[in-house]
């Protein structure tokens, strides 16, 4: 017995679903917004990466028991510092580079503070500052849930010694279901196929971030 062919209307079809699906994927947003201000490749030889800042939503998105908010910015910021690292940058982790010259909130003084810091101890060429907004954990399991994941932090590289800004980058990103965004939801880690926890996301963004920034995506 053998097999017949597919009537041509239906490979019409068939080709005009993958091209349209082909044409939506291609017109998703980027994972991050990054802006380019500066040059940057000199900056990139050696990267300190600061603890984040906790901003000041962050408490009210944290789950209870969660941990604290500085605890959780300085993980966030790990993440970043291991993406930019797996990328093949030089990178002065967080916990190697300790905690911010006190009263830092994004003023002139305490950037050059840390931009000194990051020239004087590690020979860093440029340093990654940011502040992390959200980080709301899943309330549910992996197969279902009543409240995704949702994580949002900002970060800016500067140049060092001088503290010039080169570099801007937000991932801001509430899990969506594959029902809800389908194309959209096909990029998370695991295909959209479960939800993820904050980490997860934090992770999959600071990836994300770390590409952009070298130029990997």
């Amino acid at each position: 017995m053998s097999l017949s062919s597919p009537p041509a209307s239906s490979l019409r079809l068939y080709l005009m679903v993958m091209l349209a699906a082909l044409a939506c994927a291609a017109q998703l947003p980027p994972i991050v917004d990054a802006r380019p201000i500066a040059p940057r490749d000199s900056a990139l030889k050696k990267v300190a990466v600061a603890p984040l800042v906790p901003g000041p939503s962050l408490e009210g998105s944290l789950v209870p028991g969660s941990g604290a908010p500085d605890k959780t910015a300085s993980l966030v910021a790990e993440f970043l510092s291991q993406a930019l690292a797996a990328d093949g940058i030089a990178v002065v982790t967080p916990g190697e580079f300790g905690e911010l010259p006190a009263g830092v909130d994004g003023g002139p003084a305490d950037l050059l503070a840390a931009a000194k810091l990051a020239a004087d101890r590690f020979g860093a060429t440029g340093v990654l500052l940011g502040t992390l907004e959200r980080y709301h954990d899943l309330d549910g399991s992996r197969r279902s849930t009543s409240s995704p994941a949702s994580v949002a932090f900002e970060v800016t590289l500067y140049a060092v010694p001088s503290g010039k800004k080169l570099w801007t980058a937000r991932f801001n990103e509430t899990q969506h279901s594959l029902n809800e965004r389908p194309l959209d939801a096909s990029r998370y880690p695991g295909g959209g196929t479960r939800w993820l926890t904050a980490a997860e996301l934090a992770r999959w963004g600071a990836e994300a971030t770390a590409g952009s920034l070298t130029g990997r995506s």
